[in-house]
Protein backbone atom coordinates (compact mmCIF):
# COMPACT_ATOMS: atom_id res chain seq x y z
CA UNK A 1 0.00 0.00 0.00
CA UNK A 2 1.29 3.41 -0.98
CA UNK A 3 1.68 5.48 2.18
CA UNK A 4 3.10 8.53 0.48
CA UNK A 5 1.61 11.95 1.06
CA UNK A 6 1.26 14.97 -1.18
CA UNK A 7 2.61 18.39 -0.30
CA UNK A 8 2.48 21.71 -2.12
CA UNK A 9 5.57 23.91 -1.91
CA UNK A 10 7.52 26.12 -4.33
CA UNK A 11 4.63 25.81 -6.80
CA UNK A 12 5.22 22.03 -7.02
CA UNK A 13 3.22 18.97 -6.06
CA UNK A 14 5.62 16.87 -3.98
CA UNK A 15 4.77 13.21 -3.38
CA UNK A 16 6.85 11.90 -0.51
CA UNK A 17 7.10 8.63 1.39
CA UNK A 18 8.94 10.57 4.12
CA UNK A 19 7.04 12.99 6.35
CA UNK A 20 8.11 16.52 5.44
CA UNK A 21 7.62 19.62 7.61
CA UNK A 22 5.56 21.28 4.86
CA UNK A 23 1.80 21.47 5.30
CA UNK A 24 0.26 18.31 3.85
CA UNK A 25 -2.08 18.68 0.86
CA UNK A 26 -5.42 16.82 0.97
CA UNK A 27 -5.46 13.57 -0.97
CA UNK A 28 -7.29 13.72 -4.32
CA UNK A 29 -10.72 12.11 -4.38
CA UNK A 30 -11.12 8.71 -5.98
CA UNK A 31 -8.36 6.36 -7.09
CA UNK A 32 -6.64 8.66 -9.54
CA UNK A 33 -4.02 11.06 -8.26
CA UNK A 34 -2.58 14.03 -10.05
CA UNK A 35 0.90 13.55 -11.47
CA UNK A 36 3.57 14.68 -9.02
CA UNK A 37 6.23 17.19 -10.03
CA UNK A 38 8.68 15.79 -7.47
CA UNK A 39 8.92 12.36 -5.91
CA UNK A 40 10.68 11.68 -2.61
CA UNK A 41 11.35 8.02 -1.92
CA UNK A 42 13.41 5.86 0.44
CA UNK A 43 16.09 3.54 -0.85
CA UNK A 44 19.78 2.78 -1.15
CA UNK A 45 21.89 5.64 -2.48
CA UNK A 46 25.30 5.42 -4.17
CA UNK A 47 28.30 6.26 -1.97
CA UNK A 48 29.58 8.74 -4.58
CA UNK A 49 28.85 10.22 -8.01
CA UNK A 50 30.67 8.86 -11.06
CA UNK A 51 32.09 12.16 -12.33
CA UNK A 52 31.40 14.99 -9.88
CA UNK A 53 32.19 18.54 -10.95
CA UNK A 54 32.55 19.78 -7.37
CA UNK A 55 33.15 17.99 -4.06
CA UNK A 56 32.98 19.63 -0.64
CA UNK A 57 33.06 18.59 3.00
CA UNK A 58 32.37 20.81 6.01
CA UNK A 59 32.40 19.13 9.39
CA UNK A 60 29.65 16.46 9.31
CA UNK A 61 28.28 17.42 5.88
CA UNK A 62 29.78 16.13 2.61
CA UNK A 63 28.34 16.75 -0.83
CA UNK A 64 29.26 16.43 -4.48
CA UNK A 65 27.51 17.68 -7.61
CA UNK A 66 27.45 17.28 -11.38
CA UNK A 67 24.95 18.51 -13.98
CA UNK A 68 21.68 16.75 -13.19
CA UNK A 69 22.93 15.00 -10.04
CA UNK A 70 23.58 16.01 -6.43
CA UNK A 71 24.65 13.71 -3.60
CA UNK A 72 24.80 14.81 0.03
CA UNK A 73 25.48 13.01 3.30
CA UNK A 74 25.01 14.29 6.81
CA UNK A 75 26.66 12.00 9.33
CA UNK A 76 24.19 10.09 11.52
CA UNK A 77 21.18 11.57 9.66
CA UNK A 78 20.84 10.62 6.00
CA UNK A 79 22.42 10.32 2.58
CA UNK A 80 20.44 11.73 -0.31
CA UNK A 81 20.60 11.69 -4.14
CA UNK A 82 18.83 14.46 -6.06
CA UNK A 83 18.43 14.01 -9.83
CA UNK A 84 17.08 16.08 -12.72
CA UNK A 85 14.99 18.42 -10.58
CA UNK A 86 12.26 15.82 -10.09
CA UNK A 87 13.53 13.02 -7.86
CA UNK A 88 14.95 12.74 -4.33
CA UNK A 89 16.14 9.36 -3.11
CA UNK A 90 16.98 9.30 0.58
CA UNK A 91 18.72 6.65 2.65
CA UNK A 92 17.96 7.39 6.33
CA UNK A 93 20.84 6.90 8.73
CA UNK A 94 18.68 7.78 11.74
CA UNK A 95 15.52 6.15 13.10
CA UNK A 96 14.03 9.57 13.77
CA UNK A 97 11.94 10.36 10.66
CA UNK A 98 11.50 13.96 11.77
CA UNK A 99 15.24 14.53 11.48
CA UNK A 100 15.20 13.02 7.99
CA UNK A 101 12.34 15.28 6.87
CA UNK A 102 14.00 18.37 8.33
CA UNK A 103 17.22 17.44 6.53
CA UNK A 104 15.45 17.03 3.16
CA UNK A 105 13.79 20.45 3.04
CA UNK A 106 17.12 22.25 3.25
CA UNK A 107 20.08 21.37 1.03
CA UNK A 108 18.46 18.55 -0.99
CA UNK A 109 15.47 20.71 -1.92
CA UNK A 110 17.74 23.67 -2.66
CA UNK A 111 19.70 21.51 -5.11
CA UNK A 112 16.46 20.24 -6.68
CA UNK A 113 15.13 23.77 -7.19
CA UNK A 114 18.44 24.90 -8.68
CA UNK A 115 18.33 21.90 -11.05
CA UNK A 116 14.94 23.20 -12.22
CA UNK A 117 16.50 26.58 -13.11
CA UNK A 118 14.99 28.46 -10.16
CA UNK A 119 16.84 31.01 -8.04
CA UNK A 120 17.33 30.36 -4.33
CA UNK A 121 17.87 33.47 -2.24
CA UNK A 122 19.06 33.63 1.36
CA UNK A 123 16.07 35.72 2.38
CA UNK A 124 12.70 35.40 4.06
CA UNK A 125 9.58 36.79 2.44
CA UNK A 126 6.10 38.06 3.28
CA UNK A 127 3.16 38.98 1.10
CA UNK A 128 1.76 42.46 1.60
CA UNK A 129 -0.99 44.19 -0.33
CA UNK A 130 1.61 45.61 -2.73
CA UNK A 131 3.20 42.20 -3.41
CA UNK A 132 6.05 40.12 -2.02
CA UNK A 133 8.75 41.77 0.08
CA UNK A 134 12.02 39.88 0.59
CA UNK A 135 14.35 40.44 3.55
CA UNK A 136 18.03 39.51 3.56
CA UNK A 137 20.98 40.28 5.77
CA UNK A 138 24.00 38.85 7.50
CA UNK A 139 23.56 36.38 10.35
CA UNK A 140 21.96 38.08 13.33
CA UNK A 141 20.52 40.95 11.29
CA UNK A 142 17.02 40.07 12.53
CA UNK A 143 15.18 38.90 9.40
CA UNK A 144 13.26 36.15 11.23
CA UNK A 145 12.04 38.47 13.98
CA UNK A 146 11.10 41.08 11.39
CA UNK A 147 9.08 38.53 9.39
CA UNK A 148 7.10 37.68 12.51
CA UNK A 149 6.46 41.33 13.29
CA UNK A 150 5.24 41.99 9.74
CA UNK A 151 2.87 39.02 9.95
CA UNK A 152 1.47 40.54 13.15
CA UNK A 153 0.85 43.74 11.17
CA UNK A 154 -1.30 41.85 8.66
CA UNK A 155 1.13 40.37 6.10
CA UNK A 156 1.11 36.66 5.28
CA UNK A 157 4.25 34.55 5.45
CA UNK A 158 5.64 33.39 2.10
CA UNK A 159 8.88 31.71 3.16
CA UNK A 160 10.92 31.66 6.32
CA UNK A 161 14.09 29.69 5.51
CA UNK A 162 15.13 30.70 2.02
CA UNK A 163 13.06 32.12 -0.83
CA UNK A 164 12.74 30.50 -4.23
CA UNK A 165 12.14 32.85 -7.18
CA UNK A 166 11.16 32.03 -10.76
CA UNK A 167 11.00 34.19 -13.87
CA UNK A 168 7.43 33.93 -15.10
CA UNK A 169 6.30 33.73 -18.74
CA UNK A 170 5.10 37.35 -18.73
CA UNK A 171 8.36 38.75 -17.37
CA UNK A 172 7.54 38.97 -13.68
CA UNK A 173 9.65 37.50 -10.90
CA UNK A 174 7.55 35.40 -8.55
CA UNK A 175 8.38 34.34 -5.00
CA UNK A 176 7.19 30.75 -4.57
CA UNK A 177 5.52 29.95 -1.24
CA UNK A 178 6.98 27.35 1.12
CA UNK A 179 6.96 27.49 4.89
CA UNK A 180 7.83 25.03 7.63
CA UNK A 181 6.46 27.36 10.31
CA UNK A 182 4.05 25.45 12.58
CA UNK A 183 3.18 28.18 15.03
CA UNK A 184 1.16 30.26 12.57
CA UNK A 185 -2.44 29.45 11.61
CA UNK A 186 -3.15 28.63 7.96
CA UNK A 187 -4.73 32.05 7.41
CA UNK A 188 -1.34 33.69 8.10
CA UNK A 189 0.47 31.64 5.44
CA UNK A 190 0.56 32.62 1.77
CA UNK A 191 -0.10 29.72 -0.62
CA UNK A 192 0.09 31.49 -4.01
CA UNK A 193 3.16 32.59 -6.03
CA UNK A 194 3.47 36.36 -5.62
CA UNK A 195 5.22 38.99 -7.73
CA UNK A 196 8.32 40.33 -5.97
CA UNK A 197 7.80 44.01 -5.15
CA UNK A 198 10.97 44.86 -3.20
CA UNK A 199 14.07 43.46 -1.54
CA UNK A 200 15.28 44.91 1.76
CA UNK A 201 18.82 44.24 2.98
CA UNK A 202 19.09 44.65 6.75
CA UNK A 203 22.18 46.10 8.39
CA UNK A 204 22.96 47.52 11.84
CA UNK A 205 24.69 50.91 12.18
CA UNK A 206 25.96 53.14 14.96
CA UNK A 207 23.27 55.81 14.49
CA UNK A 208 20.06 56.20 16.46
CA UNK A 209 17.57 56.26 13.57
CA UNK A 210 16.10 53.76 11.15
CA UNK A 211 17.19 54.58 7.62
CA UNK A 212 15.91 53.14 4.32
CA UNK A 213 17.99 53.97 1.26
CA UNK A 214 17.60 52.85 -2.37
CA UNK A 215 20.43 50.82 -3.87
CA UNK A 216 21.78 51.43 -7.40
CA UNK A 217 21.18 48.79 -10.04
CA UNK A 218 24.78 47.42 -10.10
CA UNK A 219 24.79 47.18 -6.31
CA UNK A 220 21.33 45.62 -6.41
CA UNK A 221 22.66 42.86 -8.64
CA UNK A 222 25.62 42.40 -6.29
CA UNK A 223 23.25 42.18 -3.32
CA UNK A 224 21.13 39.51 -5.01
CA UNK A 225 24.19 37.45 -5.92
CA UNK A 226 25.71 37.93 -2.46
CA UNK A 227 22.52 36.65 -0.82
CA UNK A 228 22.26 33.52 -2.93
CA UNK A 229 21.38 30.47 -0.85
CA UNK A 230 23.88 27.60 -1.32
CA UNK A 231 25.78 29.34 -4.16
CA UNK A 232 28.44 26.63 -4.41
CA UNK A 233 25.80 24.11 -5.46
CA UNK A 234 25.21 26.16 -8.62
CA UNK A 235 28.74 25.65 -9.92
CA UNK A 236 28.63 21.89 -9.47
CA UNK A 237 25.18 21.62 -11.04
CA UNK A 238 26.12 23.87 -13.97
CA UNK A 239 23.28 26.28 -13.19
CA UNK A 240 25.20 29.54 -12.63
CA UNK A 241 23.85 31.17 -15.79
CA UNK A 242 20.21 30.43 -14.93
CA UNK A 243 20.65 31.94 -11.49
CA UNK A 244 22.53 34.98 -12.82
CA UNK A 245 19.78 35.58 -15.40
CA UNK A 246 17.14 35.79 -12.67
CA UNK A 247 19.35 37.91 -10.38
CA UNK A 248 20.19 40.37 -13.16
CA UNK A 249 16.56 40.56 -14.24
CA UNK A 250 15.37 41.17 -10.70
CA UNK A 251 17.98 43.91 -10.22
CA UNK A 252 16.63 45.67 -13.31
CA UNK A 253 12.97 45.34 -12.33
CA UNK A 254 12.72 45.05 -8.53
CA UNK A 255 13.83 47.96 -6.30
CA UNK A 256 16.40 47.04 -3.66
CA UNK A 257 16.75 49.02 -0.43
CA UNK A 258 19.29 49.00 2.38
CA UNK A 259 17.70 49.18 5.81
CA UNK A 260 20.00 50.54 8.51
CA UNK A 261 18.82 50.06 12.08
CA UNK A 262 20.47 51.10 15.34
CA UNK A 263 22.89 48.47 16.57
CA UNK A 264 22.28 49.46 20.18
CA UNK A 265 18.53 48.65 20.10
CA UNK A 266 16.53 46.54 17.66
CA UNK A 267 13.29 48.59 17.82
CA UNK A 268 11.47 45.66 16.17
CA UNK A 269 7.95 47.11 16.20
CA UNK A 270 9.11 50.49 14.90
CA UNK A 271 11.20 48.79 12.21
CA UNK A 272 8.27 46.64 11.03
CA UNK A 273 5.91 49.63 10.92
CA UNK A 274 8.45 51.72 9.05
CA UNK A 275 9.02 49.03 6.41
CA UNK A 276 5.28 48.38 6.00
CA UNK A 277 4.72 52.11 5.49
CA UNK A 278 7.66 52.34 3.08
CA UNK A 279 6.43 49.40 1.01
CA UNK A 280 2.96 50.92 0.75
CA UNK A 281 4.29 54.35 -0.25
CA UNK A 282 6.63 52.83 -2.85
CA UNK A 283 3.74 50.87 -4.36
CA UNK A 284 1.65 54.03 -4.59
CA UNK A 285 4.45 56.12 -6.09
CA UNK A 286 5.76 53.44 -8.48
CA UNK A 287 3.05 51.00 -9.62
CA UNK A 288 4.45 47.62 -10.69
CA UNK A 289 5.22 47.46 -14.42
CA UNK A 290 3.73 44.01 -14.77
CA UNK A 291 0.01 43.26 -14.28
CA UNK A 292 -1.12 40.90 -11.56
CA UNK A 293 -4.71 40.50 -12.72
CA UNK A 294 -6.80 41.28 -15.74
CA UNK A 295 -3.95 41.26 -18.24
CA UNK A 296 -4.73 40.74 -21.88
CA UNK A 297 -4.78 37.01 -22.40
CA UNK A 298 -3.57 35.02 -25.38
CA UNK A 299 -4.98 31.76 -26.65
CA UNK A 300 -2.68 29.91 -24.24
CA UNK A 301 -3.67 31.96 -21.23
CA UNK A 302 -0.42 33.91 -21.01
CA UNK A 303 -0.17 37.69 -20.86
CA UNK A 304 0.98 39.31 -24.06
CA UNK A 305 4.18 41.38 -23.83
CA UNK A 306 2.46 44.52 -25.11
CA UNK A 307 0.18 44.36 -22.06
CA UNK A 308 2.97 43.38 -19.69
CA UNK A 309 6.11 45.21 -20.74
CA UNK A 310 6.24 48.98 -21.13
CA UNK A 311 7.76 49.88 -24.50
CA UNK A 312 7.23 46.40 -25.95
CA UNK A 313 5.91 47.74 -29.26
CA UNK A 314 8.79 50.23 -29.41
CA UNK A 315 11.33 47.43 -28.98
CA UNK A 316 9.64 45.17 -31.54
CA UNK A 317 9.33 48.11 -33.93
CA UNK A 318 13.06 48.76 -33.69
CA UNK A 319 13.76 45.13 -34.67
CA UNK A 320 11.08 44.33 -37.24
CA UNK A 321 8.99 46.32 -39.67
CA UNK A 322 10.10 48.80 -42.33
CA UNK A 323 13.54 50.20 -41.55
CA UNK A 324 13.97 47.91 -38.54
CA UNK A 325 17.16 46.13 -37.54
CA UNK A 326 16.10 42.83 -39.13
CA UNK A 327 15.36 44.50 -42.46
CA UNK A 328 18.67 46.36 -42.49
CA UNK A 329 20.62 43.21 -41.59
CA UNK A 330 18.87 41.26 -44.35
CA UNK A 331 19.77 43.99 -46.87
CA UNK A 332 23.46 43.75 -45.90
CA UNK A 333 23.48 39.95 -46.28
CA UNK A 334 21.67 40.06 -49.61
CA UNK A 335 24.27 42.54 -50.92
CA UNK A 336 27.00 40.07 -49.90
CA UNK A 337 25.19 37.28 -51.76
CA UNK A 338 24.68 39.47 -54.84
CA UNK A 339 28.44 40.02 -54.92
CA UNK A 340 29.18 36.33 -54.24
CA UNK A 341 26.30 33.83 -54.60
CA UNK A 342 28.58 31.09 -53.19
CA UNK A 343 29.07 32.85 -49.82
CA UNK A 344 27.93 30.00 -47.54
CA UNK A 345 28.64 32.00 -44.38
CA UNK A 346 26.28 34.78 -45.52
CA UNK A 347 23.58 32.17 -46.20
CA UNK A 348 24.06 30.71 -42.73
CA UNK A 349 23.71 34.14 -41.15
CA UNK A 350 20.66 34.87 -43.30
CA UNK A 351 19.11 31.64 -42.03
CA UNK A 352 19.83 32.73 -38.43
CA UNK A 353 18.18 36.06 -39.17
CA UNK A 354 15.06 34.40 -40.60
CA UNK A 355 14.96 32.05 -37.62
CA UNK A 356 15.06 35.05 -35.27
CA UNK A 357 12.12 36.59 -37.13
CA UNK A 358 10.15 33.34 -36.97
CA UNK A 359 10.32 32.79 -40.77
CA UNK A 360 11.25 29.13 -40.36
CA UNK A 361 10.57 28.02 -43.97
CA UNK A 362 12.85 30.76 -45.29
CA UNK A 363 15.46 29.84 -42.66
CA UNK A 364 15.39 26.17 -43.70
CA UNK A 365 15.81 27.14 -47.36
CA UNK A 366 18.86 29.32 -46.51
CA UNK A 367 20.47 26.53 -44.44
CA UNK A 368 19.91 24.00 -47.25
CA UNK A 369 21.51 26.33 -49.81
CA UNK A 370 24.50 26.83 -47.48
CA UNK A 371 24.81 23.05 -47.14
CA UNK A 372 24.75 22.57 -50.91
CA UNK A 373 27.67 24.97 -51.24
CA UNK A 374 29.59 23.43 -48.35
CA UNK A 375 28.59 19.77 -47.82
CA UNK A 376 30.65 19.50 -44.62
CA UNK A 377 29.04 22.28 -42.63
CA UNK A 378 28.11 20.95 -39.16
CA UNK A 379 25.96 23.84 -37.98
CA UNK A 380 24.02 24.01 -41.24
CA UNK A 381 23.49 20.21 -41.13
CA UNK A 382 22.22 20.43 -37.58
CA UNK A 383 19.81 23.29 -38.29
CA UNK A 384 18.47 21.64 -41.44
CA UNK A 385 17.68 18.55 -39.38
CA UNK A 386 16.09 20.59 -36.58
CA UNK A 387 13.83 22.60 -38.89
CA UNK A 388 13.19 19.83 -41.42
CA UNK A 389 12.26 17.15 -38.91
CA UNK A 390 15.06 14.79 -39.97
CA UNK A 391 17.25 12.64 -37.72
CA UNK A 392 19.81 14.79 -35.96
CA UNK A 393 23.46 14.33 -36.91
CA UNK A 394 26.05 14.05 -34.20
CA UNK A 395 27.08 17.50 -33.02
CA UNK A 396 30.89 17.72 -33.04
CA UNK A 397 32.72 19.16 -30.03
CA UNK A 398 32.49 22.92 -30.28
CA UNK A 399 32.49 25.91 -27.95
CA UNK A 400 29.41 27.26 -29.77
CA UNK A 401 25.94 26.83 -28.30
CA UNK A 402 24.13 24.37 -30.58
CA UNK A 403 20.40 24.95 -31.10
CA UNK A 404 18.24 22.47 -29.20
CA UNK A 405 16.27 19.97 -31.33
CA UNK A 406 13.14 20.87 -29.35
CA UNK A 407 12.48 24.47 -28.42
CA UNK A 408 9.65 25.77 -26.24
CA UNK A 409 8.27 28.88 -27.88
CA UNK A 410 6.27 31.36 -25.82
CA UNK A 411 3.08 32.63 -27.40
CA UNK A 412 3.71 36.31 -28.11
CA UNK A 413 0.69 36.65 -30.40
CA UNK A 414 -2.97 37.42 -29.73
CA UNK A 415 -5.35 34.46 -29.99
CA UNK A 416 -6.52 35.23 -33.54
CA UNK A 417 -2.91 35.14 -34.79
CA UNK A 418 -1.80 32.14 -32.80
CA UNK A 419 -1.75 29.83 -35.85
Amino acid sequence: MDKSRDYFAYGLRIRSSVALPFRAAPAPEGESRAVADVRVSVGATPPRLANPTVKRRLQEVAWEAAPGAFLIRVDNKARCLVTDGCSILVEPLSVDERKTGAFLVRSPFVALLQQRGLATLDAGAVKAEAGAALFAGSEGAGESALLGALVELGCTLLSDGFTCVEANADGRFLALPASTCRRLPAARLCTEPTAVRALYVLKAHSGADIEIRPVSRPRAREALLMHTYRPRFLHGLGRQSAHFFIAAGMAAQVPVFQVRRPASSFQLQALAERIAEHLESEAAAHPPPFPSDGAKETGLGESTPEAAVPGYRKVVGALGGPGGLFERAEAVLRRRLAADPNDAEALLRLGDLFRGEGRLDAALDAYRRALELRPVYPKASWLCAVLGGADLPDAPPTPDAWPAPFVRVRNFLPADEHR
